[in-house]
């Protein structure tokens, strides 16, 4: 093998629940505009008006990040670590999932494995795809230390199937993978 260490980044698209999510914010933007003018002017203070727009900035910047979710997966010397940071620019990434890739119990093409994952009945999912309609859309089960069963749904490139195959050959089933 001549490599041992594979980083990709998958940023999430505005699809589903995360649209879903922007769409109610904005709502919320407006509704916050709407009602923070009306208490301004319920209590004369109409010079505050001018302030309203600082305002809504600050709570934009505030809230806006947490539907901008950039996940990050590496796989280094057999350990795979997903991190999770919302926003694109600032703050630092979380550590969502760490396990060994050898202590995997599968890692499937996500469209086939709905029978094993009904199987292995998993506590924790984190659906880390750039989409649901994605191609080469991997599924990772697993147990973690705490004895919990989590699911990972990844978008897989051919290095990173070839070194999850690497380190857990057994359990790595594949279909071709989109170049």
């Amino acid at each position: 093998m001549e490599f041992n260490t594979y980083e990709y980044g998958i940023d999430k698209k505005f699809d589903g629940p995360l649209k879903k999510k922007a769409d109610l914010l904005k709502i919320g933007y407006v509704l916050f505009t709407i009602l923070l003018c009306g208490i301004l002017f319920a209590i004369k203070f109409f010079w505050g008006i001018a302030i309203v727009p600082l305002v809504l900035y600050i709570v934009i910047i505030c809230t806006w990040r947490f539907v901008q979710i950039d996940y990050r997966y590496s796989i280094e010397t057999g350990k795979f670590t997903l991190r999770r940071k919302y926003g694109k620019n600032k703050g630092r990434p979380q550590v969502v999932a760490e396990f060994r890739v050898k202590s995997a119990a599968l890692i499937k093409p996500l469209a086939d494995s709905a029978a094993e994952i009904a199987n292995f009945a998993p506590t924790v999912v984190i659906d880390a795809t750039p989409s649901a309609d994605d191609p080469d859309l991997y599924c990772i089960l697993y147990t973690d230390d705490n004895g919990q069963k989590c699911q990972i749904n990844i978008q897989v490139t051919q290095q990173g199937l070839k070194l999850l195959r690497y380190y857990n050959e057994n359990t790595v089933m594949s279909n071709p993978v989109t170049p």
